[in-house]
């Protein structure tokens, strides 16, 4: 354990200084392109997000991707410490379950992650405008727009009561180092044994606690001290924004494919009349619907200052 702790501290230091250094020998070339900020990521894929409020607040810049939240935190306090040259820096963070908030150069997202910020309704509302071609205006779309609408709205409450004891056991595990948590990827919807089913007329919870156990290999006792601090931290009315991200991001896209594939049959069940919709939903997705994510408040006033 205590190897391990070294070699953690070590990495974190070495993190800092490959930040700095990237960031003290690109100085002038950014400067000589009029990029006078720099801004460092968790991970390679934030910027799929991020791009689109870092070029609407007009400002110049590139970035760095230092894979992982503390390194970035490490790197926001080393750089500020060490760095006395004329590029503008700012640092961005997922909260996570963490009780963080955005301060001086660092940015935490007002939610869990940034996947939590494709998932509400007038996100979906955008995607169905532009993606399903369906007007809310128009009088031959209004009944297809609405009950996608509705149904979506239906299946993703029906979603956050069934995925609770997973988040749970998730958020039980997240802080134990000994705990892996990889192994929750990919887990609710998978094609083999998965733990919701899912249908665009009822979501399904397929999993108990001794599933949930199985899974990690090595469960935790909890108490209701614990339930009731996961509780505390994550209230009803805000599961969509703090429950993980990566599983709300499933969600979506398990209704995007349903739903495209429905509206495209020829003899719906469903929808009153067939709709071509060409739109594929890849695993690329923070990149294709960026442009229908939420851009908080938050950020764009971080950005401005």
């Amino acid at each position: 354990m205590m190897n391990s702790l070294l070699k953690e501290m070590k990495d974190s230091r070495s993190n800092s200084t490959v930040a700095y250094t990237w960031l003290v020998s690109k100085e002038n070339e950014l400067l000589s392109d009029g990029k006078e900020n720099a801004f460092f990521l968790e991970g390679k894929d934030d910027i799929k997000y991020y791009i689109i409020a870092f070029k609407n607040s007009n400002i110049k810049f590139d970035y760095f991707h230092l894979e992982g939240k503390q390194n970035v935190i490490n790197a926001s306090k080393y750089i500020k410490k060490q760095y006395k040259g004329k590029i503008k820096t700012k640092f961005f963070i997922d909260k996570d379950f963490d009780n963080l908030e955005t301060k001086d150069n660092l940015y935490v997202t007002p939610c869990y992650s940034i996947e939590n910020l494709y998932v509400s309704d007038q996100c979906f509302r955008e995607i169905l405008s532009c993606e399903y071609g369906l007007n809310e205006y128009i009088e031959e779309d209004q009944e297809n727009f609405q009950m996608l609408l509705n149904l979506y709205k239906e299946r993703k409450k029906e979603f956050l009561d069934c995925i609770e004891d997973f988040m749970f056991w998730f958020y039980l595990h997240s802080s134990n180092k000994e705990s892996d948590l990889s192994k929750f990827q990919g887990k609710l919807f998978s094609s083999k044994s998965p733990l919701i089913k899912f249908s665009l007329h009822r979501i399904e919870k397929k999993y108990d606690f001794n599933v949930l156990k199985e899974l990690t290999g090595n469960p935790l006792d909890y108490t209701q001290k614990d339930i009731d601090k996961f509780n505390k931290i994550i209230s009803k009315d805000e599961r969509e924004k703090f429950y993980r991200g990566k599983e709300m991001i499933e969600f979506l896209k398990e209704f995007l494919k349903t739903s495209i594939e429905e509206i495209n049959k020829k003899n719906s069940q469903i929808f009153n009349y067939k709709r071509k919709v060409t739109f594929q939903v890849s695993n690329n997705i923070l990149s294709s619907l960026a442009q229908y994510s939420e851009i908080p408040e938050s950020l764009k006033e971080f950005l401005k200052n």
